[in-house]
């Protein structure tokens, strides 16, 4: 199913509001070089799966990140000019290491050849 403009639109928003949120104003020491891979809006605009990546202790980080939700999603309301601010939903994006295992997969087939 194709996403509207609007939408594609507003998770723009989200994601770059929250990477500068977690970047530079979250002070926890856990939240080792975070990185916002992606961000998807539900279709009733009412929750954002927004999906991290680490340089290190991704579940420490993600747990400091879960933690500081209430603060992210306060600083959001005050910065978009939505009615309602989604709820978020944090995950760590698990696309580099799957896309690294299949790489080692297949360059394993090509030696072996």
């Amino acid at each position: 199913m194709k996403k509207s403009i609007s939408v594609l639109r507003k998770e723009s928003q989200i994601k770059n509001f929250i990477s500068t949120i977690i970047t530079n104003e979250l002070t926890n020491a856990n939240i080792y070089n975070p990185t916002v891979t992606d961000v998807v809006l539900s279709t009733d605009l009412g929750h954002v799966k927004v999906f991290l990546a680490f340089s290190s202790k991704e579940n420490d980080g993600l747990d400091a990140v879960k933690n500081a939700s209430g603060y992210i999603r306060k600083r959001l309301s005050k910065t978009l000019n939505w009615r309602k601010v989604p709820e978020l939903h944090f995950y760590i994006d698990e696309v580099e290491k799957k896309a690294f295992e299949i790489d080692q997969i297949l360059n394993s087939l090509k030696n072996e050849e």
